[in-house]
């Protein structure tokens, strides 16, 4: 299993009448939470670390006080400080806060097809409870977008030098994300195929993990939650040498992994895993498995 991380987000105590006259000065420590925030230790897709500048976003209401999209950041220990306002219980009453990361001022939108900033649109999201008689408020921050996982290996007559200098895409999708931070909800728009593998544009290539000792190249994608109408195609593209294509439906994948009304798409929180082999003269995809971020057979697929 998984190993959690437990974040502490330390809310130093500080008045904010001289700004807000709307907000009492706390009487003591209890007028403040004490948040956490709990992720897998490699919930985000970019590491498995909180590097230094690192900032989530926290809202709630205490009595006619609300507190919107506060921002905390990290110094990369774990400990979080308030960069800004603080909060502080206006009474006894519980509070229902909300935690984001990443923390942005501006709408939470992203071209996901830039896939090499795909730290910027990694959305975690999650709710939790507190009050002054409780004031230990934990988040346990979840996945809002999906992952998509591609291994490509060598088959009949190709180099693992080749493998690497192949180029892949997959599509189309919707490559336009937009994260309502309040609910956690993940919309898409704008259908398109993403090169993600030696694309001329080097934004828009994925991070890749070589294995040489497997021989393999694994790519890892950042998507939104979505679905389709029908299958996505995958396109392999040796440099000189023709282009194969393969399609891949995800209803299977879903259904194995036991979700109700299994369909062809990508869930939140779902990491998608499709093992691709390039051979001279085609490419055969063995299946994709579904793992958590949740796992499930997703049966095969051949490229002619």
């Amino acid at each position: 299993m998984k190993k959690t991380t437990l974040l502490t987000i330390t809310l130093a105590a500080a008045t904010l009448t001289a700004c807000n006259n709307d907000n009492p000065t706390p009487g003591t420590g209890a007028d403040e939470p004490n948040f956490t925030a709990s992720i897998a230790t490699a919930a985000r897709a970019y590491d498995n670390t909180w590097e230094s500048g690192d900032a989530i976003g926290i809202s709630g209401q205490s009595g006619d006080k609300t507190y919107s999209n506060l921002k905390y950041t990290t110094d990369g220990t774990g400990a979080f400080a308030a960069a800004g306002d603080h909060i502080y219980f206006q009474n006894n009453a519980e509070v229902i806060f909300t935690a984001y990361y990443p923390w942005s001022d501006a709408a939470a939108t992203a071209d996901t097809r830039l896939q090499a900033s795909q730290k910027t649109f990694d959305y975690l999201w999650a709710q939790a409870t507190g009050s002054k008689a409780s004031p230990d408020v934990a988040f346990n921050l979840a996945h809002k977008m999906s992952k998509v996982v591609i291994t490509a290996r060598c088959g009949s007559d190709v180099t693992y030098d080749e493998v690497k200098k192949a180029v892949l895409a997959l599509g189309e999708f919707n490559t336009s994300a937009a994260f309502d931070r309040a609910t956690g909800i993940v919309a898409s728009k704008d259908a398109a195929t993403l090169t993600f593998a030696n694309n001329a544009t080097a934004e828009q290539n994925a991070p890749a993990i070589a294995d040489d000792a497997a021989k393999t190249v694994a790519y890892t994608l950042i998507v939104a939650p979505q679905s389709f109408g029908s299958a996505l195609t995958f396109t392999a593209t040796q440099p000189g040498a023709q282009t194969y294509t393969a399609a891949i439906d995800f209803t299977a994948a879903n259904r194995n992994a036991g979700i109700a009304d299994p369909r062809n798409e990508w869930l939140a929180g779902y990491q998608y895993d499709i093992a691709v082999t390039i051979h001279k003269t085609g490419v055969s995809i063995q299946g994709c498995t579904i793992t958590a971020w949740t796992e499930a057979d997703g049966g095969n697929f051949d490229a002619k």
